[in-house]
């Protein structure tokens, strides 16, 4: 059974990722559910990792969709988020993990917003939207059965 990555399209159609199906992580003692208040907080600010050379490609408006195993919370849609570039690093893992802590080798490049969440539902349509996500056939964020 395929289960789906969650594709996050930008407001101004330049969204982000949705990554190979696989099932969603543990909660951190760091993570929120969708349902908590602070999503919807205006005086907090929420940034979104993206390795290097992926987050140059949203804020030259080559990747328009931002592909992930898990969903944006939907109290983050159409809020700016900024882009945390971290270097290029293994497909899938995080370079900073939950708690980013002085001198992490990572840097605010930009913001963008996201308009909605969607998921991929199988290869075939992964396959057909990698020119807006940037994730080609055999990238270690391609899509996993």
């Amino acid at each position: 059974s395929g289960e789906g990555a969650q594709e996050e399209r930008e407001e101004e159609e330049t969204s982000a990722q949705g990554e190979g199906a696989k099932p969603a992580p543990p909660p951190s003692e760091h993570g929120r559910p969708d349902a908590w208040d602070g999503w919807g907080d205006a005086s907090k600010t929420f940034g979104l990792e993206m390795q290097h050379p992926f987050s140059q490609m949203v804020l030259g408006g080559s990747k328009t969709v931002e592909t992930r195993a898990y969903p944006l919370p939907l109290g983050l849609l159409g809020r700016p988020i900024v882009l945390l570039q971290s270097e290029a690093g293994t497909a899938g893992v995080s370079g900073l993990g939950d708690v980013v802590r002085t001198g992490a080798r990572v840097r605010s490049v930009g913001w963008c917003s996201f308009s909605e969440v969607t998921e991929y539902r199988d290869a075939a349509r992964f396959g057909r939207d990698a020119d807006r996500h940037g994730v080609g056939p055999d990238s270690g964020y391609g899509w996993r059965e």
